[in-house]
């Protein structure tokens, strides 16, 4: 049987990624429509040049591109002997993303989660994620960032009241965010349980005696951004960002009732993203609201569900997990 299950985005936050994988394949999509298959790279033993054998992972094979309205698209193979081999497992693969795409969105299984930490050693901004422990990365720089089309397109009135006038309202974010974790950028990673609390595990410059901590679910901003800490300017200024964010915010799975209500009501800007994202999330309380934004982005020729977004037009060489790009 196929594992189903999601990560999140994050760093920039970009909703969840849904995955379907088995023992030899895996498969992703960002948006519950479009589907990337892989084929895992097998290891194999290589003789160096003095004579001794090393393991060498040999990288994934990307088998082709998925969805209901395009079908696949096979992906060029070079270099490949077993073709046959390949080609059965990728089918496989195929016939369990097309089972699983109906049940979307998949439970979140991201647990691991690395924290920027604030002055005070509290939890500021979420940097990085992971299944388990054996696959957390800790990034070499220890910087939150909004991503690059929130720096072309996010726009807000009390951006240069809160940061340079000359910088993007995106830009200002990332500066202000930044700057709450003072000079010296400290992380740590926490395992989080199933009542949202968070156990405190290895870091980046931190104090070991914090090693082991318990945190309760309140020290976690449960959208992945604290802003209780900023003055009312700035603050009005993340609160703008965040409610920018709401068609991906949407997608997270133990928002509270009050929070998912003014989310709808703020992603109803961005009826383009809501189109996009809308298959991913857990509920919606105002099924109306929601619909009347798919409507009108059909409408105005922005629904996504059948082509690809343009979010690689601002893609930058940063790397999350190997599928994920902003």
């Amino acid at each position: 049987m196929p594992n189903c299950y999601s990560q999140r985005l994050v760093n920039p936050f970009r909703g969840i990624l849904s995955v379907v994988e088995n023992e030899a394949a895996d498969a992703v999509s960002s948006d519950g429509v479009h589907w990337a298959l892989y084929i895992q790279g097998e290891i194999e033993d290589v003789r160096m040049s003095d004579g001794s054998l090393r393991e060498v992972v040999l990288p994934d094979i990307k088998f082709g591109d998925w969805s209901a309205g395009d079908g696949l698209k096979r992906s060029p193979v070079r270099n490949v002997a077993d073709l046959e081999r390949l080609d059965a497992i990728g089918t496989d693969l195929l016939d369990a993303v097309k089972q699983a795409a109906g049940h979307l969105p998949f439970p979140l299984r991201d647990q691991d989660e690395l924290w920027l930490l604030d002055e005070a050693d509290r939890p500021l901004a979420l940097l990085e994620v992971a299944t388990d422990e054996t696959k957390r990365e800790t990034p070499q720089s220890l910087r939150w960032r909004p991503g690059e089309v929130a720096k072309m397109r996010f726009a807000s009135p009390h951006a240069h009241g809160a940061a340079n006038a000359e910088h993007s309202a995106g830009q200002c974010v990332e500066d202000l965010v930044n700057r709450a974790c003072g000079a010296r950028p400290r992380a740590q990673w926490f395992w989080r349980s199933s009542d949202g609390a968070g156990i405190g595990q290895e870091g980046v410059g931190i104090d070991p005696a914090l090693i082991g901590r318990s945190l309760p679910c309140s020290d976690f901003p449960p959208l992945l951004l604290a802003t209780a800490w900023a003055d009312a300017t700035e603050r009005a200024l993340l609160d703008d960002f965040l409610a920018w964010q709401a068609p991906w915010l949407l997608e997270l799975q133990n928002l509270d009732r009050g929070t998912r209500v003014r989310l709808e009501q703020q992603a109803a800007q961005r009826v383009d993203e809501i189109a996009r994202c809308h298959r991913l999330y857990p509920e919606v309380l105002d099924p109306n609201r929601i619909t009347a934004a798919r409507v009108e982005a059909r409408l105005r020729g922005l629904d996504h569900a059948d082509r690809r977004d343009d979010i690689d037009d601002f893609a930058v060489d940063v790397t999350l997990i190997p599928y994920y790009r902003e």
